[in-house]
């Protein structure tokens, strides 16, 4: 499904009935398009790869997300920044 995804058991997506404000974050794991997550700083910006305009943070000690769940560490994208796209399933060819 959606592997690079980093569940954190927020109140966002719909799931229970859960008291928790929605999440504005999406958690990753780290992506190599993450520039600087490797070179010693333990927070940072996470920008574009392609138009550098920052699109989230990571800090490798970890963060509250805004639905009140802690996720360590943490490499999140905001909900405002970026497009969501559902994923596609492959397409199967039809068996004869």
């Amino acid at each position: 499904p959606h592997s690079h995804l980093h569940s954190h058991g927020g109140g966002g997506g719909g799931r229970g009935a859960s008291s928790a404000p929605p999440c504005q974050n999406i958690f990753l794991e780290p992506l190599a398009w993450m520039d600087g997550i490797e070179e010693g700083a333990v927070e940072g910006k996470l920008c574009c790869p392609r138009c550098a305009v920052k699109v989230g943070y990571f800090n490798w000690s970890g963060c509250q997300c805004s639905c009140g769940a802690w996720v360590n560490p943490a490499f999140y994208v905001q909900l405002g920044k970026v497009d969501v796209l559902q994923a596609r399933r492959p397409e199967h060819p039809a068996s004869h």
